[in-house]
């Protein structure tokens, strides 16, 4: 009898528990260092820019998805592409010198 009256909860916990593990993230951070003595502009797929990084170590908030990276000069950062996952992302741009 009382395996039976604790279920209903059981079963609501479990429930709760396998929705939080379900949800996806929004947004993540991303970290790293732009050298090369130029500024970085982040921008997303539509080619909006979302942030701008001074030369130096970084961190910025991105909701998940692709970015490209561009330098101060126009020119593209290395790496170009990258991505914001659902988990913390480190990435280090150069700008050639």
């Amino acid at each position: 009898m009382r395996f039976a009256a604790g279920r209903p909860f059981l079963t609501a916990l479990a429930a709760a528990v396998c929705g939080m593990s379900a949800s996806t993230a929004l947004a993540d951070v991303v970290n790293g260092t732009v050298s090369g003595g130029q500024p970085v502009q982040i921008k997303n797929g539509a080619g909006a820019v979302v942030a701008e990084l001074k030369p130096g170590p970084f961190q910025v908030v991105l909701p998940v998805g692709q970015y490209t990276a561009v330098c101060g000069n126009g020119q593209p950062a290395s790496p170009a592409d990258f991505l914001s996952l659902s988990g913390p992302v480190t990435v280090n741009f150069s700008c050639g010198q």
